[in-house]
């Protein structure tokens, strides 16, 4: 069994470049359907999470 370590925690940051690379992908005519609604759903979960998480961390 393997376990993955992580060095630092993904923060805010990591967060908020995530969510644009989905909304990115969620854009491109070159992918298929499926793939542009799951790019867009990981997007509108990843926003959610982002506006929940205090102003001062």
């Amino acid at each position: 069994m393997t376990t993955h370590k992580r060095l630092k925690p993904p923060g805010i940051d990591r967060g908020y470049e995530t969510m644009l690379q989905a909304e990115q992908l969620a854009g491109d005519s070159r992918l298929s359907l499926g793939m542009r609604l799951k790019a867009r759903f990981a997007a509108d979960l990843m926003r959610e999470a982002i506006e929940k998480v205090p102003e001062n961390e």
